[in-house]
């Protein structure tokens, strides 16, 4: 099963090409938590949960 965690956005911040951001751990009973992840990194995660519009077409060797 996934883990799902809820990131609060009002404490989310970016400071020397890190991000800085709190979220609700729901295994462990609901406690709030603080993670440090590198801005690469955030945007590779955050963006494996947005939904990819179909209309847009990609075309190969297009950049």
């Amino acid at each position: 099963m996934p883990v799902r965690i809820r990131i609060e956005h009002t404490h989310l911040d970016i400071d020397n090409g890190f991000v800085h951001f709190s979220y609700r751990d729901y295994e462990a009973d609901g406690q709030q938590k603080e993670m440090r992840l590198p801005a690469v990194e955030f945007m590779r995660r955050f963006l494996q949960h947005q939904e990819i519009d179909a209309s847009i077409g990609f075309k190969k060797g297009q950049n």
